[in-house]
């Protein structure tokens, strides 16, 4: 055996005098079920590297504290895992004792004055063991903690057996989403709310790495300003994989030291997720939705901004060079839908060819379909899109992005409104991310609930523009359905001569198409307006012509914000040679309204663009009381800016007007009711 080193027992027997009968099978079984060579090198003396990576690793998992220690606390928790019964001090000491004899760096002083075991010491305890022929200690330990013979984790310890039906998605489960908070805050060491980069490699000590690594991690969900991963973010970036792999979950949850409670259904890993209803329900069944996980796809032509739309989400900050997105880009976050509930959604950007995938495209909860609107040939992409893929069953949703930028005529057969109502969809959600003009993630979860919730009907009429300003289903009792916005002159001058006349002055398209542009800001800033019910419009709850109201309302409000006027008073004047303080502007323009507005500019950020005025609604639309308020968004401008005067083709003729710097197209009033 001396010159044999992969021999580990010689028995001298005889059967003819039943000498060590009971040895020869008692042996042949060790080595079979507590096998030496897979552990020890008994050349060397030493643990294998394999053997002695695995319990590096089980200690880590003990160490439930992070001290890099193994107390009595957790000593006596280990042992009952492995063995079911606690360790009396006696014994916690006499292998503190044990292990200090070949090392002072095998044991430590923890803060109440007794010994704790240093990894180091807990590596040389089994070493001990398995030297003094206890390998069935040893391999107890292994085996509790998922490991093979071969010293892998088991196949089914990573994966257990967890059905999903079809139709229905894999989320985390209360004990799922407890264990994820717990583990955050244990490796959270500096306390602040954050994984940084360290925390996180130290996190994933115990598995096989990062499962992120290449998949644009930590910028596909909430960080700090420091880019580290905060608790909402490590949920929602769980809750993501989950929902698009469950079995790399499965997989985290065993490497991580998951363990399930007691009174858990299933013994395994498996309790930490669950599975949701079948999202397609018989014809006409109406249930609750109780899905907390929403996917949706986005698609659109290159350069519309998807990426930029998918920062949004996450609060990152906009960036306004285009960069080609390679491979499929998937990110999350928590919205909050109707009661206040939350929920997540993720967002994966993809090429349109993954609309050839049926499969794939059945999993989608909504697709988001953007466009470029100051790009007048990015929407013929999409209807392209919708034309060439059966999207039918799938709930879509257009988002105009750039909507600071000037409105283009999209040059297709219609208009991007009519084209969506053709469809039964809702019109296109105006957003721009680098003013911070965004309220699309809660709109796409509800979008997706109601329809979820219906059976996944075509869209309905109605409550549909309430997505762009409010929370989906909080505001569909005081709403009904709006019509189509048509013939916008005609409608105007159809008894509205004085209104239609006021609104050729100075409401104007920078490239003369009025009608059309009108058009846009209706259905960009009134769809909420005109899905309101007549008693929450008027005292009376008559209206004669919800479009005419809308308009008068809004150019009567633009007549009390002389905006010109406010600043004159201030002795700021127009000027293509000479900056302002911003600081001043937006001194002079709160003490006229009582509250800073929100200023946007352009060039650069030293132009001003336009000025948006807040207010808070009592009382009906109409005939209600308008009280100004702090602003609803932030400003965009340097701390020197340009008051340029107006281009003489655009100058009002109108008395006290003539002079104005703004048109209503540049100042946004905000009602928020």
């Amino acid at each position: 055996m001396k010159e044999f080193k992969e021999i580990e027992t010689c028995v001298e027997a005889s059967a003819k005098t039943r000498t060590n009968i009971n040895e020869i099978f008692y042996f042949a079984q060790r080595a079979v079920l507590h096998p030496t060579a897979p552990l020890y090198d008994s050349r060397q003396h030493t643990l294998k590297p394999a053997s002695a990576s695995a319990l590096s690793r089980i200690f880590r998992l003990c160490d439930t504290n992070k001290d890099n220690l193994l107390d009595s606390t957790e000593l006596n928790r280990f042992q009952l895992k492995c063995f079911g019964t606690p360790l009396k001090q006696s014994e916690l000491d006499a292998i503190m004792e044990l292990v200090s004899q070949h090392s002072n760096q095998t044991v430590s002083k923890v803060s109440n004055g007794t010994l704790a075991l240093t990894e180091l010491g807990f590596i040389l305890l089994h070493t001990i063991f398995i030297q003094r022929g206890r390998l069935e200690t040893t391999w107890t330990v292994l085996r509790k903690f998922g490991y093979a013979q071969d010293l892998r984790l088991k196949e089914e310890f990573l994966y257990p057996k967890f059905d999903v039906n079809a139709d229905s998605s894999v989320e985390l489960s209360p004990d799922g989403y407890s264990f994820f908070t717990e583990i955050f805050e244990k490796f959270d060491i500096d306390k602040d709310g954050a994984l940084s980069e360290n925390e996180l490699s130290d996190l994933f000590l115990t598995s096989p790495g990062n499962p992120w690594m290449n998949k644009g991690f930590p910028d596909t969900t909430l960080t700090d300003e420091k880019g580290a991963v905060t608790l909402q973010g490590w949920l929602a970036q769980w809750s993501m994989t989950t929902l698009l792999d469950h079995k790399t979950t499965l997989a985290y949850l065993a490497y991580l030291g998951y363990e399930p409670s007691s009174n858990a259904p299933v013994q395994d890993s498996t309790s930490a997720l669950k599975t949701t209803p079948p999202r397609r329900r018989r014809k006409g069944e109406v249930g609750k939705v109780q899905r907390n996980v929403f996917l949706a796809y986005v698609l659109g032509a290159p350069g519309s901004g998807k990426t930029s739309l998918l920062r949004s989400l996450l609060n990152k900050q906009f960036n306004g060079t285009h960069t080609s997105t390679n491979g499929v880009l998937s990110v999350v976050n928590s919205v909050e839908v109707e009661g206040g509930a939350e929920k997540y959604l993720v967002c994966q950007e993809f090429e349109a060819t993954t609309l050839k995938n049926s499969k794939k495209l059945q999993l989608a909860d909504v697709i988001v379909l953007v466009y470029d609107c100051s790009d007048a040939n990015s929407f013929s992409y999409l209807s392209n899109l919708h034309q060439n893929y059966n999207l039918d069953g799938i709930p879509c949703v257009y988002v105009a992005t750039k909507s600071d930028l000037d409105l283009a005529q999209q040059r297709h057969e219609v208009q991007p409104d009519v084209y969506c109502r053709r469809l039964n969809l809702p019109v296109p959600i105006a957003v721009s991310i680098k003013t911070n003009q965004t309220a699309v993630g809660g709109g796409l979860v509800g979008i997706a609930a109601i329809l979820t919730k219906y059976n996944w009907r075509p869209w309905i009429s109605s409550g549909i523009g309430i997505i762009r300003h409010t929370k989906v289903e909080k505001t569909l009792g005081h709403c009904m359905g709006y019509g189509q916005i048509t013939a916008m002159a005609h409608t105007l001058t159809a008894g509205e001569t004085e209104l239609y006349n006021e609104m050729n002055e100075f409401w104007l398209d920078n490239r003369g198409h009025n009608d059309y542009f009108w058009q846009h800001e209706y259905n960009k800033h009134g769809t909420c307006y005109s899905t309101l019910k007549p008693s929450c419009r008027t005292d009376n709850g008559t209206s004669v012509n919800v479009l005419v109201d809308y308009f008068k309302k809004i150019v009567e409000t633009y007549k009390g914000l002389p905006t010109y006027r406010f600043l004159e008073k201030k002795g700021i004047v127009p000027s293509s040679t000479s900056k302002y303080k911003f600081a001043d502007i937006k001194r002079a323009l709160k003490e006229e309204f009582g509250h800073e507005p929100t200023i946007h500019c352009d060039g650069g950020g030293d132009k001003i663009h336009e000025v948006w005025y807040s207010y808070n609604l009592v009382g009906p639309l109409l005939s209600g009381k308008l009280i100004p308020r702090e602003p609803a968004a932030r400003d965009n401008c340097k701390s020197d800016v340009y008051y340029l005067p107006k281009h003489q083709a655009r100058r009002h003729q109108m008395g006290e007007f003539q002079e104005e710097s703004f048109t209503i197209s540049e100042t946004e009033i905000e009602l928020l009711r």
